[in-house]
C-alpha cells in the first residue's frame, strides 16, 4: 500500500511538473510575441523651406590693399604714424633723406595715396628705399576673403548672405557677398569671394557659414529617419506593421532632408525607432 502511495505521489508531481512546464512555456511565447512589437515614433512629411550651409575658413584683410612707395630714393629717417593708426589721403606717413655727398635736402615726406588703416613693414633708420620697396601698407575697410572649391561657382551669387564669427575673438557678423571672381584658380580650382566684415580686425581669421543650396515650399522629413547608404530608404507605418519605402532626396542638412521622390504629406514615417525594424515588422505607435 505504501509503495502505491509513493508510486501515485511520485506521478502526481510529475504531471504538475509537465503543466507548470507548459504553462512557463505559454509566457515565453507571449512575452516572445510582445517583444516582435516595436515602439516607435512617427511623423508626417510637411512643405517648408530647406537650405543647405557648409563653414569655410575667411581671412580679414582690407579692400583696397595699397602700398606705400616713395616717389625718389633716399634713407628712411622714421615713421610719423602709428601701427593700426587711421590716415586720410596725402597724410605724411614717413620722411626720407635725399642727401648726397655734397649735396643735402630738407627731409622728404612720404604720403599716403589713399586713406585707410596704416600697416607698417618695420623699415630700419638708415635704410635704403626707392619707389620700388614698400615702407608701408594702407587697409581699406576690413572684409572676410573666402576661397570656395569650384563646385560651388554657380551657386554662390553677389548678394547672398554670409555669417562670419570667430569663437577666439567672441565677434559674429551678418554680412552679403559684394564680390565673386570672375575666373577660377587653374591650380587650385578655386574662386574668390568677399564681404564686408566690419566688426573684425584686419589679419584676423574666421570662420564663414555660406548657403550652398535652398528651396522653398518643398517636402521634408527629419533627417534622422532616413537609412541606407546607397539607396535610401524610410520606414512608414500602415495600420499595426512597418514597411520599407525607398525614397529620392534632394537638399539635405543636420535637422532635414528634401524627398523628391516616395513620399506624400500623409505618410507617417518612424523617426524614432526605425534601426530595430524590417520590412513588415509589427509596431506600436507611441504618442
Amino acid at each position: 500500500m505504501r509503495r502505491n502511495y509513493m508510486r501515485k505521489t511520485i506521478f502526481l508531481s510529475f504531471v504538475l511538473f509537465i503543466f507548470s512546464c507548459r504553462g512557463e512555456n505559454k509566457n515565453i511565447e507571449n512575452i516572445q510575441k510582445d517583444e516582435d512589437i516595436f515602439p516607435v515614433y512617427v511623423s508626417k512629411p510637411k512643405i517648408t523651406s530647406i537650405e543647405y550651409s557648409e563653414t569655410f575658413t575667411a581671412n580679414i584683410s582690407g579692400d583696397p590693399l595699397t602700398f606705400v612707395l616713395p616717389e625718389v630714393p633716399g634713407k628712411f629717417i622714421r615713421y610719423t604714424v602709428t601701427e593700426g593708426q587711421y590716415v586720410n589721403k596725402d597724410d605724411i606717413i614717413a620722411y626720407l633723406d635725399r642727401s648726397t655727398v655734397g649735396v643735402e635736402f630738407k627731409e622728404y615726406p612720404v604720403k599716403a595715396p589713399t586713406s585707410g588703416k596704416v600697416h607698417l613693414l618695420n623699415i630700419n633708420s638708415g635704410q635704403l628705399v626707392s619707389p620700388t620697396n614698400p615702407i608701408a601698407q594702407i587697409y581699406g575697410n576690413p572684409v572676410a576673403i573666402v576661397k570656395l572649391p569650384s563646385i560651388y561657382y554657380k551657386k554662390i551669387n553677389i548678394g547672398d548672405s554670409i555669417k562670419i564669427y570667430s569663437d577666439d575673438l567672441g565677434i559674429s557678423e551678418s554680412s552679403k557677398i559684394y564680390y565673386k571672381s570672375g575666373i577660377i584658380d587653374p591650380l587650385s580650382q578655386t574662386f574668390e569671394i568677399r564681404a564686408k566684415a566690419n566688426k573684425f580686425p584686419i589679419g584676423s581669421f574666421a570662420s564663414a557659414i555660406i548657403t550652398i543650396d535652398k528651396k522653398q515650399k518643398t517636402l521634408v522629413i527629419p533627417t534622422s529617419a532616413i537609412l541606407g547608404l546607397d539607396k535610401k530608404y524610410v520606414f512608414i507605418v500602415e495600420g499595426d506593421k512597418a514597411y520599407k519605402r525607398i525614397v529620392k532626396i534632394g537638399i539635405s542638412n543636420e535637422n532635414f532632408t528634401e524627398i523628391l521622390d516616395g513620399l506624400s504629406e500623409n505618410d507617417l514615417v518612424v523617426v524614432e525607432g526605425q534601426y530595430n525594424l524590417q520590412d513588415g515588422s509589427k509596431v506600436r505607435v507611441e504618442k
